[in-house]
């Protein structure tokens, strides 16, 4: 993902009602869980298109709907770094060829526990976290 701006997160609940601001206690781990990722810069939600099951299928930015293909798990990995789980699939966020390029794609894709498939979420300050 980006290593600019940051995104806001929300723990994934069945019902509108339940849904609540993710919070983090300073310095600690992001919680493993299931949650709604949004841009910063769009406001708009992380989404799988169509809620495909295709592995190499590009994510997407679209509005809020709070379907499962807008719902991703962290799982913690023992270093600090998270494997995240598109919900609607079963498939894991992955920098598509291990590419260290600034436009890489991000793309869902089998677990395998390479580099490409771990990312480091860092607190920016009021609810908001950057994905590296």
């Amino acid at each position: 993902m980006a290593t600019g701006g940051g995104f806001g997160v929300e723990e994934g609940k069945q019902n509108d009602s339940e849904k609540g601001k993710m919070k983090q206690s300073t310095g600690g781990p992001v919680p493993s869980g299931a949650y709604y990722i949004f841009l910063q810069h769009s406001g708009k939600a992380l989404d799988i298109p169509g809620s495909s099951k295709e592995k190499g299928k590009k994510l997407q930015q679209y509005r809020f709907h709070g379907s499962t293909n807008q719902l991703f798990f962290l799982h913690p990995t023992k270093d600090g770094h998270y494997f995240i789980e598109c919900l609607c699939s079963g498939l894991y966020f992955d920098i598509e060829g291990g590419s260290k390029n600034k436009n890489a794609k991000c793309i869902q894709w089998p677990k395998h526990g390479g580099a490409n498939q771990q990312f480091r979420i860092d607190s920016i300050g009021n609810g908001q976290f950057r994905i590296i």
